[in-house]
């Protein structure tokens, strides 16, 4: 086996390891606060949109419409999304119970409006700079 045929295999590891990660951290969550997937869908999808919506307040309606289409951008929401809630269940760990659909939204909007979101969103649109808008 040769060196680029074993950074693939690593790569495609690390990639269905994030995945599998994804799937549990999001299913805990919808456990914990008695969400199906469609509930859960539109929460993320409402916090993105609403995300774009405070990050581009001076611009056109249809330049935050059109970021909303890219695959990339929600790639990159449903990842920085995962971090959060990763981060959310570690703090209540033990005390999963407390948790409300409201807390949950207000934590990940807190989160979702901090400085690092704000530095990899900045990253985010470099990578998307050849995408026209």
């Amino acid at each position: 086996m040769n060196t680029t045929t074993l950074e693939k295999q690593k790569t495609i590891t690390h990639i269905s390891t994030v995945r599998t990660e994804g799937i549990i951290t999001r299913i805990h969550v919808m456990q914990v606060l008695g969400l199906d997937d469609l509930q859960y869908g539109q929460i993320v999808h409402e916090s993105g949109m609403a995300f774009l919506q405070d990050m581009y307040t001076d611009f056109d309606e249809k330049w935050i419409d059109k970021l909303a289409t890219l695959k990339a951008f929600w790639t990159w929401w449903k990842s920085e999304w995962l971090i959060w809630e990763q981060a959310l269940l570690m703090k209540v760990a033990g005390h999963e119970h407390s948790l409300t659909i409201e807390s949950y939204k207000t934590y990940m909007t807190c989160t979702g409006e901090s400085m690092l979101t704000l530095n990899s969103f900045g990253n985010f649109l470099k990578i998307c700079k050849d995408v026209e808008l």
